[in-house]
């Protein structure tokens, strides 16, 4: 006879939510069902970004049923040995570029819950940010939803400025156009990141930049561009 799957209570499985003797059976399920299995390491990937934060964060109820709805409906039932799933392939090259950062990552609780948010949307991409001949061991991710105003720059090999300067993002509607975003800092390694909210949705810009600004901010960029890379609908990662 055919053993009764156990996907519906994997996300909580991962998570440590289910009482012992659930989890037991849950496991040994696990031991003769690798279609179980390999969904089962679908969720924990998504778990694993938790591991991002210097200390274990406290998720709201609401979030953590979002990952673990989107991460359920991407798997699917009986889809455990295809693939891997676009949210859990986003997932794991957010989590690749994550892996160079030093432990613990110096970003606060308070940004990783806006990253995992993000990530949570079904339209959620990612643009390959480069470092310009300024700065060109640099590099960034650019995470958002072209439908959505919010964004996460998640960013490497950043010098640390001096306490009279900051970097800001700029964002840029057409070459006449560009909207000043986030001031932000790193600590030494340039390893960090920085959320913002733009006035209008993303699909509506054509282009993200960094530059060092002094540190009460501009309106337009003065500074040299250290990062500068596409953010148009035809970049989606």
């Amino acid at each position: 006879m055919q053993p009764q799957h156990v996907q519906d209570d994997l996300g909580s499985y991962v998570l440590g939510a289910l009482e012992p003797d659930e989890a037991e059976k849950v496991e040994n399920h696990l031991s003769i069902c690798n279609p179980c299995k390999q969904a089962m390491l679908d969720y924990q990937r998504t778990a694993d970004i938790l591991l991002f934060t210097p200390v274990p964060i406290q998720i709201d109820t609401s979030l953590r049923a979002k990952v673990l709805s989107r991460v359920a409906r991407e798997s699917g039932a009986g889809e455990a040995t295809k693939h891997q799933t676009p949210f859990s392939a986003l997932l794991d090259k957010v989590k690749s570029f994550l892996g160079k950062a030093p432990k613990p990552l110096p970003e606060k609780d308070s940004i990783t819950a806006a990253i995992m948010e993000i990530l949570c949307n079904p339209t959620c991409h990612i643009w390959d940010i480069p470092g310009t001949s300024a700065n060109p061991t640099a590099t960034a991710r650019f995470i958002g939803s072209p439908d959505q105003k919010t964004g996460a720059l998640i960013s490497h090999g950043l010098p640390a400025p001096d306490e009279r300067a900051q970097y800001q993002i700029w964002l840029y509607a057409d070459m006449e156009h560009v909207e000043a975003g986030p001031l932000f800092t790193f600590p030494p390694g340039g390893f960090g990141a920085a959320i913002l909210t733009a006035e209008r949705p993303i699909q509506l810009y054509q282009s993200l930049a960094v530059s060092l600004e002094p540190s009460s901010g501009n309106k337009t960029p003065t500074g040299e561009f250290v990062l500068k890379g596409s953010i148009t609908t035809g970049d989606l990662a």
